[in-house]
C-alpha cells in the first residue's frame, strides 16, 4: 500500500474549515485542483475531478464509505475491479485550540496495479495534496476573518 498525507495548522475554528470542505460545489471557489458537485453523505457517489498541476484532468464518482458531519469523510475509488487499483481518500478536520484547527489528508492506493500506477504519479498526487492544503487555509482563514 502506498499512502500520501498532508496536514495544515489552520487558523480559523474547525468548524469554519468543515464548512469550506463540505461544500463540494463550493471547491470551484477555492481549490484549484479539484473540483466537486453533488452531496458528501454516506453511500453518494458525487462528481469529482482532480486535476494536479501538470497533468490531464479525471472524473470520476467515488463512493463515501465515512461521513462523521463536522469532522471528516472518507471516499473510496476502485478502477476496474476491486483489487486492481483502489484508493481510499481522507479529508479529516481536527479542533486545535480555541480558535484553531488542523486540516489532515491522507490517500491510500492498493491492488495489483497500485505501485505502478503510484509511482507514475506520486510527484503529481504530493503536488495536488499540499495545494489543496494550502488553498483550504487560505480560504477557512478568509471566512473567519470576516466573522464579527
Amino acid at each position: 500500500m502506498e499512502t500520501i498525507r498532508t496536514e495544515v495548522a489552520v487558523g480559523a475554528p474547525a468548524a469554519i474549515a468543515w464548512d469550506v470542505i463540505s461544500d463540494l460545489d463550493g471547491w470551484v471557489r477555492w481549490n484549484p485542483v479539484m473540483r466537486g458537485s453533488g452531496r458528501f453523505e454516506l453511500g453518494a457517489r458525487p462528481l469529482i475531478t482532480i486535476a494536479p498541476p501538470g497533468a490531464k484532468p479525471v472524473e470520476f464518482r467515488p463512493l463515501i464509505v465515512e461521513f462523521d458531519e463536522g469532522e471528516g469523510l472518507s471516499w473510496r475509488r476502485r478502477l476496474f475491479i476491486p483489487g486492481v487499483f483502489d484508493s481510499q481518500f481522507t479529508l479529516r478536520v481536527h479542533k486545535d485550540g480555541a480558535a484553531g484547527s488542523r486540516f489532515e489528508q491522507v490517500g491510500e492506493f492498493s491492488g495489483l496495479l497500485a505501485n505502478v500506477l503510484f509511482s507514475r504519479n506520486a510527484k503529481a498526487f504530493n503536488l495536488a495534496f499540499q495545494t489543496m492544503a494550502r488553498s483550504l487555509k487560505r480560504e477557512a482563514e478568509r471566512l473567519a476573518a470576516e466573522l464579527p
